[in-house]
């Protein structure tokens, strides 16, 4: 039996609640609805109907005005419906279709519901009620602006993005950025010279929008960086830190790395800003190799980018061997936490890694495994924070 007018209105501004909600899903989330929904102009023409619309009204010719579907012949056929309702149910209830000609946005929402058994079974039961919705129209219209501002910032941030992968007969390296939003808050770049490579690598606080303008703003800053006389990596951060604290006057910070790879004096430079710790793997250690092997290089606490005018931060050279693996990634990866409230850690970061490396020396697939891996320890549930993740085999020195 149909809900009592009171009961419906209440109906109406849930549907309405949900789709407020819904965010950039709101079309998506019109067509799931069992029930009729339309959205008019100030003129009273339908502009948006969904699925069950189009099954109740067919014959509605786009930009119908509702004044004109819901004619004598309109109204009828609705009468009729609930006509049929009233004769099947064999109880009365009551019905008044009135439509005013007034220039406001209207959603009228017709609920459907079939018997599956007795003497009505697989007859259909409708009832309507109606919303004011010019605040929600105007939220779409805003939403729509919104998703298309946030697509362009996604595609300029991807052409930000480093190649991939990169390989020469001294090293092998694998890049891989995936963010938990549209827009990420990590950022990924590398710089290749003549026998050394440098490899910048950050995460700023949150993820979206805002975190991923300002990794846009310091990925502009290393370009001119890059331009001039080559800095040493800590002499890059503390550039790199100013140029944080003018921007953001303190309300975002990022961890921040740079490596710098010598390939003819085989030696590693790194610069840390409160960076997950770059982890090596000795490829030629006799024995089993396992998770635990991986030893990690400059791990002493150090501040971030933007937290301080005068921070400190931690460098450290070391010398590389051939045949090495050298490996960080942001903690949106490890600190990755499932439905259980376990986090991903290390260990299982490590162990993803390991397996099918020793299988295929394929540094790519390794990587795309490692986040396989992943996806399954969340549950396929997305990403809460966005990941990045760097890998470089060092083969030979240049001679």
């Amino acid at each position: 039996m149909p809900h009592s007018n009171n009961q419906m209105v209440k109906a109406t501004e849930e549907i309405l609640r949900i789709l407020e909600n819904s965010k950039n899903e709101s079309e998506l989330a019109m067509d799931r609805f069992p029930g009729v929904f339309l959205v008019t102009d100030q003129e009273g023409k339908i502009i948006r109907k969904n699925n069950a619309f189009l099954r109740l009204f067919p014959e509605a010719k786009e930009m119908m005005s509702l004044y004109e579907l819901f004619s004598k012949s309109g109204a009828k056929k609705i009468q009729d419906i609930f006509v049929l309702a009233r004769k099947k149910l064999g109880q009365p209830f009551e019905f008044e279709l009135k439509v005013e000609e007034r220039k406001l946005d209207l959603a009228l929402s017709a609920y459907a519901w079939k018997i599956e058994g007795g003497k009505f079974a697989q007859q259909y039961f409708y009832s309507i009620a109606g919303q004011d919705v010019t605040q929600l129209k105007q939220a779409f219209q805003l939403n729509e602006v919104l998703k298309r501002e946030i697509s362009s910032a996604e595609q300029v941030q991807n052409i930000m993005l480093p190649q991939k992968n990169l390989e020469t007969a001294y090293f092998q390296l694998c890049c891989d950025y995936r963010a938990a939003s549209e827009c990420g808050g990590d950022l990924l770049h590398y710089q290749v010279m003549d026998e050394k490579l440098r490899i910048f690598a950050g995460d700023v606080t949150g993820h979206g929008v805002g975190p991923a303008m300002i990794a846009g703003a310091v990925r502009a800053a290393i370009s001119i960086f890059e331009q001039g006389p080559l800095l040493s990596p800590m002499m890059a951060l503390q550039k790199l830190n100013q140029c944080i604290l003018d921007i953001t006057k303190g309300s975002y910070w990022m961890s921040f790395q740079i490596v710098d790879f010598d390939f003819r004096n085989s030696t590693i430079e790194v610069a840390q800003a409160g960076h997950t710790s770059i982890y090596s793997l000795d490829l030629n250690k006799p024995g089993k190799i396992g998770w635990r092997d991986f030893e990690a290089l400059a791990d002493d606490v150090s501040g971030v980018l933007g937290s301080s005018s005068q921070p400190k931060f931690h460098s450290q050279k070391l010398s590389m061997k051939p045949d090495s693996l050298y490996m960080s990634f942001s903690d949106g990866l490890y600190e990755a936490t499932n439905e259980q409230g376990q986090m991903f850690e290390l260990r299982r970061t490590f162990t993803h890694f390991l397996a099918p490396y020793q299988e295929k020396r394929d540094l790519p697939l390794t990587i795309d495994q490692v986040y396989a891996g992943l996806t399954q320890f969340m549950n396929q549930q997305p990403l809460m924070d966005d990941v990045s993740i760097w890998c470089l085999k060092f083969k030979k020195p240049i001679t």
